[in-house]
């Protein structure tokens, strides 16, 4: 642009300071030069009022293709009324005993608009939340790289402290003291996003990976919140994992037939219902995660370890349940008494 109006003007002054020169001499030839001057002068100009207008459409492009912004724009995930599982949103974290340490676990760009912050998280149409907090004793991986975990309630009396945090402030809005397979409520939770914290002495910390909004809508169904979080020791380990094949009195496989499995200490072997969870075997026998997209069915692979003194149980036609044997094998057949 600059080298087009640089060229412009040293055309211009030439023409200025030549031409009344031209016209005194008469002469043919610089009649001829100064003819062709001017068109060039005048093809210049056409290239550059081109140029200039090619350059201010670009921008008026540019700023006709910014998307409006819209203040009072709301998203709705799709799952607003539906009760999501803890373990989809906990994380064990390094530390999150203090409010500091806990925001390099949950914060975003603090440049974002609070309503792009909320953009996607879940939302619950209700102003209370209830939360159990179990010991981590054994884990389900999936082929998916998704993972299940169980818990037990331990004989000891822990002191837990949970905590609802306001998001993205870090600022506690309440706090409780509980112990293991004890129900704590939060009631009266004004509109806003938050997020939770749980700590106990020698556990890992754990926070939810995601916040979550609580908004009350009279026009839409209420959402029950209610979240069974696990705590792992900080010495933890689990043992190999392996596969489990269900299989009849003839040892034949028994195929898509759903089965719950839950895991008890091997010196005190109460049942644990707040543990149990639900599988279903596949057309092999193998206990699997079930899935329906669509109406097609899925079943993804499930490798199940546990913690020293845990086994896991499985349960019966009749609701009763029988322990799984402990053998170092990738398959353990379970024959179904």
């Amino acid at each position: 642009m600059y080298l087009f109006d640089s060229l412009l003007i040293s055309i211009v002054v030439a023409m200025i300071i030549g031409f009344p020169q031209i016209v005194k001499k008469d002469d043919p030839y610089q009649k001829k030069v100064i003819i062709m001057l001017v068109l060039c002068a005048t093809l210049l100009c056409v290239c550059l009022l081109a140029y200039l207008f090619s350059w201010d459409s670009h921008i008026l492009k540019i700023h006709s293709t910014t998307p409006p912004t819209n203040d009072n724009h709301e998203h709705i995930s799709a799952n607003n009324s539906a009760q999501i599982s803890t373990e989809q949103f906990l994380l064990a974290t390094e530390d999150c005993t203090e409010l500091e340490s806990t925001s390099s676990i949950i914060h975003t760009d603090e440049t974002n608009s609070s309503n792009s912050i909320e953009q996607d998280l879940y939302r619950y149409n209700t102003d209370s939340l209830s939360i159990m907090v179990e010991e981590l004793v054994a884990v389900v991986h999936m082929e998916t790289e998704d993972t299940e975990e169980i818990g037990i309630i331990p004989q000891d009396n822990a002191s837990i402290l949970v905590r609802l945090m306001e998001y993205p402030s870090n600022n506690e809005f309440e706090r409780r003291i509980v112990t293991w397979g004890e129900k704590v409520v939060f009631r009266n939770i004004p509109n806003g996003t938050y997020y939770l914290s749980i700590t106990c002495e020698s556990y890992k910390p754990r926070a939810l990976v995601e916040p979550f909004v609580l908004q009350i809508d009279d026009a839409k169904p209420m959402s029950t919140l209610s979240w069974l979080i696990c705590l792992e020791r900080d010495n933890l380990s689990f043992g190999n994992q392996y596969q489990i094949r269900v299989l009849s009195s003839d040892l034949k496989p028994i195929p898509n037939t759903d089965f719950h499995v839950r895991a008890v200490e091997i010196n005190n072997p109460n049942p644990n219902a707040f543990s149990v969870k639900q599988f279903t075997s596949d057309q092999n026998g193998f206990i699997t995660f079930w899935t329906n997209t669509n109406g097609v069915d899925y079943y993804h692979e499930a490798f199940f370890s546990q913690s020293d003194g845990i086994v896991l149980e499985i349960s019966r036609p009749d609701g009763t349940f029988q322990q799984i044997p402990i053998v170092d094998q990738t398959i353990i057949d379970v024959v179904i008494e």
